[in-house]
């Protein structure tokens, strides 16, 4: 726990962001967005397709979304948290 990945925006494949490992439950990771609370969380199986070592969009054509608690005018609302839990 603790570790950081990029994980793919689901609803932008060519977006990524940051997170960190906040639970292992068996094969399912728990992913907390960098800058946003616990509503945000993610579940993703261990070996999905959409995280990744830190640096791997240096290598691909995704950029990284900078952690949503650095921008000062972004704000996150309820409803776009919710589209990273499924």
């Amino acid at each position: 726990m603790g570790h950081k990945l990029e994980v793919t925006d689901p609803a932008d494949p060519k977006v990524a962001y940051i997170a960190t490992v906040d639970q292992v439950h068996g094969y399912r990771i728990r992913l907390r967005l960098d800058g946003c609370d616990s509503s945000c969380d993610i579940w993703r199986q261990a070996y999905s397709p959409d995280i990744h070592p830190v640096g791997y969009s240096d290598t691909s054509d995704q950029k990284i979304q900078l952690p949503m608690g650095k921008v000062l005018l972004l704000q996150v609302t309820r409803a776009q948290c919710t589209m990273y839990s499924g």
